[in-house]
């Protein structure tokens, strides 16, 4: 809840503790508070160009403050073209762990064939059901 500070509020001294990026509202509201300047409404954060976007992921997505999934492609597409399957599979999850991939299962979808050859190779059945 947002609550207008009682006294003091010539004086800004700020506390924001860790968030998780897997709390991704949380995580993408606490990008935005640090940086957006004067903000006084949850609308006002969500707010940009004066479109109010849905969710504070999308807000951090139109300010540029979340990296563009592009790398993580790029990335991806390196490691198809010079490794076996193993190392992009691992490589995905290293993305998705310690990364901020703003649509993780588009990226999957457009590396699986290749993440999951080996398993096709051996007549694994149904190498398909991770995501």
């Amino acid at each position: 809840m947002w609550k207008p500070r009682q006294k003091g509020g010539d004086k800004i001294i700020l506390r924001l503790y860790t968030v998780s990026i897997k709390d991704t509202e949380r995580f993408y509201l606490r990008l935005l508070l640090l940086h957006v300047a004067g903000a006084k409404r949850f609308e006002n954060l969500r707010t940009v160009n004066g479109v109010l976007y849905e969710t504070f992921k999308d807000e951090a997505i139109a300010k540029n403050l979340v990296e563009a999934d592009d790398l993580w492609a790029k990335t991806l597409e390196e490691a198809t073209e010079s490794h076996m399957p193993a190392q992009p599979r691992e490589l995905f999850a290293y993305i998705c762990i310690f990364g901020t991939p703003t649509n993780v299962p588009t990226l999957w979808n457009r590396y699986k064939d290749y993440m999951i050859e080996d398993f096709v190779h051996k007549n694994v059945v149904n190498p398909k059901i991770w995501l």
